[in-house]
């Protein structure tokens, strides 16, 4: 899906990105987002790349 968007340049968010801007705008504390990270990778079961930036950065 990414790189269709990226060749048609159609503008996306994933996941990361939807991550990164709740923490941005603080609309969650820094252990919600943990804690949401956690649940999305467990229900999931799929691994963010990018956990320890988005938490830590």
């Amino acid at each position: 899906m990414k790189k269709f968007c990226k060749k048609n340049d159609i503008l996306f968010l994933d996941l990361e990105d939807i991550l990164r801007g709740l923490k941005l705008r603080k609309i969650l504390k820094h252990d919600e987002l943990r804690k949401l990270i956690e649940d999305i990778e467990k229900k999931d079961f799929t691994i963010i790349k990018s956990k320890e930036d988005i938490l830590g950065g």
